[in-house]
């Protein structure tokens, strides 16, 4: 239903040859939305020329391009902030603190599985609603395309905010480090690239593939350096592969380094056995009644830092690549066996 008084305006502006451009900015200024102008307007038109005014958009139509926007917007935040995350994790590997904590490979390959996956499908869902904004300028106008770009706009605002007073209360503290200074001018740069982005285009009412090329580029550039600085830490497959498989050996060599503590206070004086009998024969050897050796053969090296926050206590446990014995006094209990991530 439209307002009586901005039915009336609208007539009479109409008779008097306003042409509809102007009168839509003018009752815009005045404080009409923009949707109940077009509403009279068309009431108008349909009560001039008695005929309905045509309807290009269906149902479905909308319904499409509600599905679109909304995996593009998904994928969106899926890959933005595992780059930023990614990102953190990667400063922290380069300019690393004292007691820092250091994400080990399975943050690494969640943050990079993300982005492999989620980047490509938000890049191809922009490039189809691009498509169909070419066929249909109007689907530009789309409420769910406004509301999730504002959405995204108040988001990146809000980390924008935050970022700005987390780095200068730091600053004014004296607790700003290389690590830190790099990490907020990322986070500054990936979320304003988004802000930039958007707050651009929500009030387009035409399609401008230039810029959309650009920043397009800008962020394939982005996530091409990302994920290949985060492979040079996470390194291949079967390079994991076979860290897994050193895990598997270490944490057999920890059990049987608790068989073996406790199978030399239950014998008292008589210490460790000379020998023991399995599998695990191979990898056992006595030195006197309270020491022993565990040996095993390794693919790597231990990695130089590890995801166990008391990996310090752990040291007993690194090893070279290859053949390699552990010494371990029996009166004592073995250190658990840190998690081989880097």
């Amino acid at each position: 239903m439209t307002d009586d008084r901005l039915s009336d305006f609208v007539t009479a502006a109409k008779a008097k040859g306003v042409d509809d451009a102007s009168l839509v900015a003018l009752l815009r200024q005045q404080g009409w939305q923009e949707q109940r102008v077009y509403r009279a307007l068309t009431a108008y038109y349909q009560q001039s020329l008695g005929i309905d005014v045509p309807s290009r958009g269906s149902r479905a139509e909308d319904a499409r391009d509600a599905f679109f926007h909304l995996i593009a917007f998904i994928t969106l935040g899926a890959w933005v902030v595992a780059l930023i995350n990614l990102g953190d994790a990667l400063v922290d590997r380069a300019l690393p603190s004292p007691g820092q904590y250091s994400t080990g490979a399975s943050g690494l390959s969640w943050w990079i599985a993300t982005i492999i996956i989620a980047f490509p499908i938000c890049l191809w869902v922009n490039v189809l609603i691009g498509r169909e904004a070419k066929l249909r300028p109007e689907s530009l106008q789309s409420g769910v395309r406004k509301w999730l770009t504002y959405v995204a706009l108040v988001v990146a605002s809000v980390v924008l905010l935050g970022d700005g007073i987390w780095f200068l209360g730091a600053f004014l503290t004296g607790e700003v480090t290389a690590a830190f200074a790099v990490r907020s001018a990322l986070l500054i740069g990936v979320t304003g690239g988004v802000f930039a982005y958007y707050l651009g285009s929500v009030r387009a009412t035409v399609l401008d593939t230039a810029r959309d090329r650009i920043f397009a580029g800008l962020a394939i550039a982005a996530v091409a350096v990302a994920l290949v600085l985060g492979f040079i830490p996470l390194g291949s497959p079967s390079d994991r592969q076979a860290i897994a498989r050193d895990d598997v050996k270490l944490q057999a060599l920890y059990a049987l380094a608790g068989e073996a503590s406790a199978d030399r206070n239950a014998a008292g004086a008589q210490g460790l056995p000379a020998t023991i009998s399995g599998d695990s024969a191979r990898r056992y050897q006595r030195i006197d009644a309270n020491a022993y050796r565990l040996c095993e053969t390794f693919e790597h090296a231990s990695p130089a830092d590890t995801d166990n926050a008391n990996a310090g206590d752990a040291d007993m446990w690194k090893h070279p690549a290859g053949y390699h014995c552990f010494t371990i006094d029996a009166r004592q209990s073995p250190t658990a066996v840190p998690y081989p991530g880097y």
